[in-house]
C-alpha cells in the first residue's frame, strides 16, 4: 500500500473537488442558458410572420373603414388606400391623375394605370362622384 502524506492527500482532494465543481458549473450553464442567437431561417420565419400579421391587420382595417362612399376627386391617399385592391402606389396614381383631369363618373378611373374593369367592379360600390 502506498502511503500518502497529508499534503499529497490534500492536493488530490483539491484537484478532484475542483473538477467536480467545474462540471457542476458547466451543467448549470447548460440548463440555465438562454440562446438569443437565431438561425437565418428563424429570422426569415419571424419576418414573414410579422409581415403576414401586418397584412392581416391592414385588410381588417380596410374592411372596417370602408363604410361610406368616397369621392375619388377629393379623397386623401389614406382614404383611397382603404379601398379593397387599392394600395399606396395606386392611390398615388389616382391622385396624380386627378390633378390634371377630374373624374366625372366612376368609370373614368379606368384611365388610371393599374385600374382595370375587374378592380373597378370591386371598388365601384365604395365610390361616388359628387357633382358641384
Amino acid at each position: 500500500m502506498i502511503a500518502l502524506t497529508k499534503t499529497e492527500r490534500f492536493g488530490i482532494l483539491f484537484v478532484v473537488g475542483s473538477l467536480l465543481l467545474g462540471q457542476a458549473v458547466v451543467l448549470y450553464k447548460k440548463t440555465a442558458e438562454v440562446n438569443y442567437r437565431y438561425r437565418v431561417s428563424d429570422s426569415r420565419a419571424l419576418m414573414q410572420t410579422g409581415q403576414a400579421r401586418a397584412e392581416s391587420e391592414r385588410r381588417a382595417l380596410k374592411t372596417r373603414l370602408v363604410r361610406a362612399r368616397i369621392d375619388p376627386n377629393t379623397a386623401s391617399r389614406e382614404e383611397l388606400d382603404v379601398l379593397p385592391g387599392i394600395g399606396p402606389e395606386l392611390a398615388d396614381r389616382i391622385i396624380e391623375y386627378r390633378i390634371g383631369e377630374k373624374f366625372l363618373e366612376v368609370e373614368d378611373l379606368l384611365r388610371v394605370k393599374g385600374v382595370g374593369p375587374k378592380k373597378l367592379e370591386g371598388i365601384k360600390r365604395y365610390l361616388a362622384i359628387k357633382t358641384q
